[in-house]
């Protein structure tokens, strides 16, 4: 028998990284995990789980040392993809504290205290930059608080959520109607004669408006012409009543 030679190769055990970490929103474009060999030749064959499950595999192209996975976004929840070992070849490497997590948060809908409704000329607050459930964003377009013609007018307003890493919220909007002013309206009163008995000021305009008198009667003690402002008292904010005021006229005998 003749003596002879052989060749054992052993080679280095490949390593691996995962990364890739990110906060999204439901149904955004997908985010993707990226699995990274080294220390050996590619291709690598990475080993993984999402959250603790089933063991699955994905292998980077050859002579590639990375490959990425897109990760769906349309179920909200914390995903964790945990690299359990990666191998070239027959030569397989057990990897501890490597994970990438994606969270997919669910969109959210701000709130806010509906205002309103105002009367022409009224100031409007400042709307809220942030809402109750504590969404930071603007508003837009400008307040209008002018309404000159017969019928109220409403103006849609939108809020727009201040973008952010994991901000999931969505616009808002919220109407806001301003009324025209009314002013009371009155059948005519007098002239009366001097000393004459009057008749009692009306407690509602003829438009239906509420309110009271200053002064509270009518007086003919002296000839002239007399002011009396009307009030009102109505709490119907769709009225925008103003005062309005009369002159009774009272003659000399």
């Amino acid at each position: 028998a003749v003596s002879t030679t052989i060749a054992i190769v052993t080679t280095t055990l490949p390593t691996a990284t995962i990364s890739g970490t990110a906060i999204v929103c439901q149904n955004d474009s997908l985010p993707v995990i990226t699995f990274t060999g080294a220390n050996s030749v590619a291709p690598y064959t990475f080993t993984y789980n999402i959250n603790g499950g089933t063991d699955q595999l994905i292998s980077s192209p050859t002579g590639a040392n990375s490959i990425t996975l897109s990760v769906p976004t349309n179920t909200v929840g914390p995903f964790i993809y945990n690299l359990t070992s990666v191998a070239v070849g027959s030569c397989s490497n057990p990897i501890t504290a490597q994970s990438a997590t994606i969270t997919v948060n669910s969109s959210i809908t701000p709130t806010f205290s509906q205002v309103g409704p105002y009367c022409n000329g009224a100031s409007i607050p400042t709307l809220p930059i942030n809402s109750i459930n504590n969404i930071g964003g603007t508003w837009s377009p400008a307040l209008n608080n002018v309404a000159t013609g017969a019928t109220p007018v409403t103006t849609n307003y939108t809020f727009t959520p201040a973008p952010g890493p994991g901000i999931c919220a969505s616009t808002a909007n919220m109407a806001i109607v301003v009324h025209p002013n009314t002013t009371p309206t009155f059948n005519p009163i007098g002239p009366y004669c001097q000393d004459a008995t009057p008749i009692a000021l009306p407690s509602t305009s003829t438009n239906g408006i509420a309110g009271s008198w200053n002064p509270p009667t009518i007086s003919t003690a002296t000839a002239g012409t007399a002011n009396y402002t009307f009030t009102p008292t109505s709490i119907d904010p769709n009225t925008c009543a103003l005062d309005t005021t009369i002159a009774i006229v009272t003659t000399t005998l």
